[in-house]
């Protein structure tokens, strides 16, 4: 009887509370100096303002040249953007020569290239279960 009450429950439990998982493969890392730090917003305001402890979820990584792969776990379904930075000099922040960036970084959905992107042009729609994005790094100083 209590057997097939739990399962009753769990059956009516809604979809927007099962968690999701986001899996993440960085390609074309540069080298093993320093660390790799990925993270994840779920508010615009914060990742557009880089309030990086606003963030849904963080992961910093010891580098390693070539690929790395990451995995956010217990996420609510939604729309989130990522912001990736590789520290190589491990100070915390992303070094600038002039306009561009010293060190590498990527954001969701291939976005920055060319500028920053806002929220709304690098956030993703993780769904239920089983979610994966990959990301090749960005380097534009020599």
């Amino acid at each position: 009887m209590f057997r097939h009450l739990a399962l009753f429950v769990f059956a009516c439990i809604p979809l927007s509370l099962q968690a999701a998982v986001l899996d993440i493969q960085l390609n074309d890392i540069k080298n093993s100096n320093g660390t790799v730090t990925l993270s994840l917003f779920d508010n615009a305001s914060a990742f557009e303002q880089q309030v990086f402890p606003d963030a849904e979820s963080s992961i910093v990584q010891k580098s390693k040249s070539g690929t790395m792969k990451f995995r956010f776990s217990n996420l609510r379904p939604g729309r989130y953007a990522l912001m990736v930075h590789h520290d190589e000099n491990k100070d915390g922040v992303l070094n600038m020569q002039g306009a561009n960036p010293r060190e590498g970084y990527a954001f969701s959905k291939g976005a920055g290239r060319k500028n920053i992107p806002n929220f709304s042009q690098a956030s993703i729609e993780i769904k239920e279960g089983s979610n994966s994005e990959s990301l090749s790094m960005i380097y534009l100083a020599k």
